[in-house]
């Protein structure tokens, strides 16, 4: 059985949460936005180039999360962010696994080296 919209679910969940921890952030779905002048005039946060595969029996899902500020000369803000982002994506953590269609938690997904 594949879980390839839980587990996209899952993965904008984690961006929401992220997102209001750290706010002002937009969640983008990068993949959507061949125009990049049509992105959002703010700081943001989203997946690109989600993938699922299997390995030996177990789903392996692939995705970049990307993110961006605007008006940031130093780049103060985004270094900041991508620690914070670092902390909590780094091998052995976990995220939640949600149902994408009721929201209910299902279990967790696990970050993996790769």
């Amino acid at each position: 059985m594949s879980h390839y919209n839980d587990i996209w679910a899952s993965i904008v969940k984690f961006c929401q949460t992220f997102a209001t921890a750290n706010a002002p952030l937009t969640v983008v779905n990068l993949d959507a936005h061949a125009d990049l002048t049509s992105l959002p005039t703010s700081d943001i946060i989203g997946p690109k180039n989600y993938m699922l595969d299997y390995n030996e029996g177990t789903q392996v899902a692939s995705v970049m999360l990307v993110v961006s500020t605007l008006d940031d000369e130093n780049l103060f803000r985004l270094d900041g962010l991508m620690g914070k982002l670092y902390q909590q994506l780094t091998p052995g953590k976990t995220i939640p696994f949600i149902n994408a269609d009721t929201g209910a938690t299902m279990g967790v997904l696990k970050i993996m080296d790769g």
